[in-house]
């Protein structure tokens, strides 16, 4: 079954190289204007962004975190990226939309690194492999999967809107598109699994990096 998995992944990605490159285009855009907007931030901005984390943190270790909420929350995130890439792979014009959903949510995942590091050097790139790079591997390419995905369902809709369907055929479309975007979405969720429930144990490690 994983090798199936993994062969139909190489063949997608193969036959749609252009849209691969396209949303990676749109993560690298993304990433980048988080970097800029963190060097762009005045010294006084940084600093209250800086100690509005290091009261997070502080409270976050002197009281228990409640998992459940932390996951139900990371997963509406996800939930509502997720239904608005989907919707815009449903619509003719929703290309621009997918291509600007994917650079927003890579857009968070690259101002986030770029502040943690810049603001506290060695200790917060240790917190950032340790903390948010295991979950940000698995994010990024599978938003890049629903865009990947919008993109493509959106340019066979574009191609085939004069040609006419049955109900079953459309039915089918509709399903294949769907089942696949849901496949990616509990990938999701095994990210948000991490960040609720594996993250907060890891943070105790870096007490010393927020205090």
């Amino acid at each position: 079954m994983f090798n199936r998995l993994k062969s139909n992944v190489v063949q997608h990605f193969k036959q749609n190289l252009i849209l691969y490159l396209i949303i990676g285009f749109a993560v690298i855009t993304g990433v980048t204007t988080g970097l800029f907007t963190v060097g762009a931030m005045q010294e006084s901005q940084k600093e209250d962004l800086a100690e509005y984390i290091s009261f997070f943190f502080s409270s976050s270790l002197n009281e228990s975190v409640n998992g459940i909420q932390v996951f139900l929350l990371s997963a509406w995130q996800h939930f509502q990226f997720f239904l608005l890439i989907w919707l815009s792979g449903m619509l003719l014009p929703g290309m621009p939309v997918t291509f600007i959903l994917i650079g927003i949510r890579s857009f968070f995942i690259g101002f986030t690194i770029s502040f943690i590091v810049g603001q506290y050097d060695l200790g917060g790139a240790l917190f950032v492999l340790v903390c948010i790079l295991p979950q940000s591997l698995l994010y990024v390419p599978c938003y890049m999967g629903l865009g990947v995905l919008a993109l493509e369902n959106a340019i066979k809709k574009f191609r085939t809107r004069k040609m006419k369907f049955t109900r079953e055929e459309n039915f089918k479309n509709f399903a294949a598109y769907t089942v696949k975007f849901v496949t990616i979405f509990l990938a999701l969720i095994l990210g948000s699994v991490f960040e609720s429930f594996v993250m907060p144990l890891l943070v105790g490690l870096f007490k010393w990096v927020f205090s």
